[in-house]
């Protein structure tokens, strides 16, 4: 007779120590972090925002929640599409990270985006609020990613969207040894461009323990979404992830 096994929460056994963890690194990395993203990505990350933003479906006078928003990149695309009738909600858990967001959605013209801090695993949000929302670069800091996908499935309304941008594992082993490779190289480009490699070191690890594209698949739905799908970019060192509630 066969059995079948629960698959385990995506989650670190010591929670509290990756959140100090995660909290220390974007302390360090908030103030040039726009700045490394052109740098290690030679502006790529821009586009990258860009496409993924096409897969929301958002609409004008549409809602959405940027979840991880960080310096705002992504909630300044999505008010953009909105317009100033719709609602758009940069979530951070970082203080310095939310103030430099607050301030770049001002420099931008995107001054009625809500911004707040808050934690993507108890979003401070009732049920079935947005339309949309997204997770760029996001997901594989959060120490229960399983409870920050559920949290994301129960502030959307029905019928609406998550989109996942993140590091993904090349399915070409050259690709994926070449890609594993240049993130080596992220810490002295940190130390060069800001003065400080910790961030960098721990960026590039992050990604070597996120999870795949099919089990990031398997998690969107046990999450409760349909529809889940992914596109690869840059020959799978990316992904795009959608599932619908």
């Amino acid at each position: 007779m066969s059995r079948t096994f629960p698959r385990p929460r995506n989650a670190y056994p010591d929670a509290d120590r990756k959140r100090q963890q995660v909290t220390e690194v974007f302390d360090r990395a908030a103030p040039k972090y726009d700045l490394m993203n052109d740098v290690l990505s030679f502006g790529l990350h821009r586009l990258f925002k860009r496409i993924a933003l096409e897969y929301t479906g958002l609409r004008r006078d549409g809602s959405a929640l940027d979840i991880a928003g960080g310096t705002g990149a992504l909630a300044t695309l999505l008010s953009r599409v909105a317009g100033r009738n719709g609602r758009v909600v940069l979530l951070d858990v970082n203080e310095r990270m939310v103030r430099i967001g607050r301030d770049a959605l001002i420099d931008a013209g995107c001054d009625t985006v809500g911004v707040v801090m808050g934690d993507a695993e108890a979003i401070p949000t009732p049920d079935c609020s947005f339309d949309a929302a997204t997770i760029g670069f996001g997901l594989r800091n959060f120490s229960d990613r399983d409870r920050a996908l559920e949290e994301a499935w129960r502030v959307l309304r029905p019928g609406g969207r998550l989109v996942v941008l993140e590091f993904a594992s090349p399915p070409n082993r050259a690709v994926a040894v070449l890609a594993k490779t240049y993130r080596r190289t992220w810490p002295i480009l940190g130390r060069i461009v800001s003065g400080n490699a910790f961030p960098y070191t721990y960026l590039a690890e992050s990604i070597d323990t996120y999870p795949t594209q099919a089990t990031l698949c398997q998690m969107l739905s046990d999450a409760g979404f349909k529809n889940v799908s992914y596109e690869n970019l840059l020959l799978g060192s990316l992904s795009i992830h959608t599932g619908s509630k």
